[in-house]
């Protein structure tokens, strides 16, 4: 089972690639689901390939959790400006925790 915490503050490729673990759906079978191939997703997951935003609703729908909370999770918050950065830290935390909470990703 994946942890909440692995799930978190990875990137997006790591987050899609454990969740669908934690959902225990083979990576072909969400392939085919989202109308992609095996390989293309492959790429997503090992960071290789960014998908639009399309192929992205997709594949949390398949996940069963909202675009924004997959987006949430794979927010890498390094990545953002310092004045953004240092105003997300201070609710970031609890956010995750309330997307933990509302969607049971432990």
């Amino acid at each position: 089972m994946t942890c909440f915490k692995s799930v978190m503050a990875e990137t997006l490729g790591q987050t899609v690639r454990g969740l669908r673990l934690k959902s225990k759906i083979a990576q072909q079978e969400l392939a085919q689901r989202v109308g992609i191939t095996p390989a293309f997703l492959s790429r997503i997951e090992n960071d290789r390939e960014h998908p639009s935003r399309t192929v992205l609703e997709k594949i949390a729908m398949q996940l069963n959790i909202p675009l924004v909370v997959l987006n949430l999770l794979s927010l890498d918050l390094s990545e953002l400006p310092d004045e953004k950065r240092k105003a997300l830290e201070q609710s970031y935390k609890e956010l995750r925790l309330l997307a933990n909470d509302l969607y049971d990703l432990i």
